[in-house]
């Protein structure tokens, strides 16, 4: 969805367009690009993010765009840190920021509770097929596979990304989560 020039710069493809402009991203791509940078921001201790507020200002361009982070607050038991998302005149149309917790008690402390049951995978329907788009938008469905949860589900619709956020690189849970998170609604019915 996105490739990244250098350090600070990436280009946002068509598989980020939403379905409002031919020029605009669908909001769930720029919440998991900020969420990927902030992933990648440097810590005193292993920590994992507890929380992503994004905030988006303006329309998010597809075309080059700037990354930023910046770290607020800095210490062993938690981080914030602010990423922001920047159009090609340098004008903010995207900030995210994150609260990071410090895994566990200890660095090798395990990052889940063994107490707890083992996440089961929920039943799910075959993939729905893409129909044909009238405005010739939406091209971030082109990276979507949408699946009818089970009957006995509580969630109606199942979403997946089926490309890259970052070109070359496997997306995290987390950022995976942040791209979902502006997921349409289909039939008046909530996605998941």
């Amino acid at each position: 969805m996105f490739v990244p020039e250098d350090e600070s710069f990436v280009v946002a493809t068509m598989l980020t367009q939403g379905p409002w402009d031919p020029n605009s991203q669908y909001g769930g791509t720029p919440a998991a690009l900020l969420t990927w940078a902030v992933e990648r921001v440097p810590t005193l201790v292993p920590m994992r993010i507890a929380r992503v507020t994004v905030d988006m200002h303006r329309r998010v361009p597809l075309g080059r765009l700037e990354v930023r982070t910046e770290v607020v607050r800095e210490g062993k038991r938690l981080q914030v840190v602010v990423a922001i998302l920047r159009d090609r005149d340098g004008v903010e149309v995207a900030r995210a920021t994150a609260l990071r917790f410090r895994l566990g008690r200890a660095p090798d402390a395990p990052p889940t509770d063994p107490r707890l049951p083992p996440i089961e995978t929920p039943p799910w329907g075959p993939p729905r097929l893409q129909g044909a788009r009238p405005s010739n938008l939406n091209g971030f469905i082109d990276a979507t596979e949408m699946r009818d949860a089970g009957v006995d589900s509580a969630a109606t619709t199942w979403y997946r990304a089926t490309r890259p956020v970052v070109a070359g690189e496997e997306p995290s849970p987390t950022v995976r989560l942040a791209w979902a998170s502006d997921a349409p609604r289909t039939r008046g019915i909530t996605s998941t």
